[in-house]
């Protein structure tokens, strides 16, 4: 009989990292809904995304987030109605619709920021610097890996009912 190694494989390695992602995203979107009330985690995703690129159309967002379309607008008109989002047509094609943060989003992006900053600064607290600044540089260089490609239904490593995941600052 062949013993096992104690020292956890690749794969074993992976899948706890990704379990702890997963924990991460998890505790993001419970504190995402410290934004305004009800708003999803998907439009609290768009939101941040407008507040780093300025503004957008629809389609730019669909083709960045690899959502659909119909997904898009009904985060869009969430954030609409919450008055989070500026909507308008665009100057040079106005069936076009431009959006961007309004300034009551901005406001709420900005004390949302502020108070997420300071929990992870408390959680932090007993960190020595060396180890913030690895914890850092790995995760900035996580974040810089290219998405491999996902393999379609039916191809190998494909797994029944799998969805493709959106890609976002919050997304593992």
């Amino acid at each position: 009989m062949t013993e096992r190694s104690a020292e956890p494989g690749r794969e074993d390695l992976a899948a706890a990292i990704y379990s702890e992602l997963t924990r991460l995203v998890r505790r993001i979107r419970g504190e995402a809904s410290e934004l305004h009330p009800g708003l999803s985690l998907a439009a609290y995703t768009l939101l941040l995304y407008l507040s780093e690129v300025g503004e957008a159309r629809a389609a730019d967002l669909v083709v960045f987030f690899r959502l659909n379309k119909s997904t898009v607008s009904r985060q869009l008109t969430e954030l609409v109605t919450a008055g989070l989002v500026d909507r308008e047509p665009d100057r040079s094609d106005s069936r076009v619709q431009i959006v961007r943060v309004s300034s009551a989003g901005r406001a709420a992006l900005d004390g949302v920021d502020k108070t997420l900053r300071a929990r992870m600064q408390t959680r932090l607290e007993s960190w020595p610097d060396e180890e913030l600044a690895i914890f850092g540089r790995l995760l900035a260089r996580y974040n810089e890996l290219p998405d491999p490609p996902m393999p379609r239904p039916g191809e190998a490593g494909a797994r029944e009912g799998a969805v493709r995941p959106a890609r976002s600052s919050t997304t593992p």
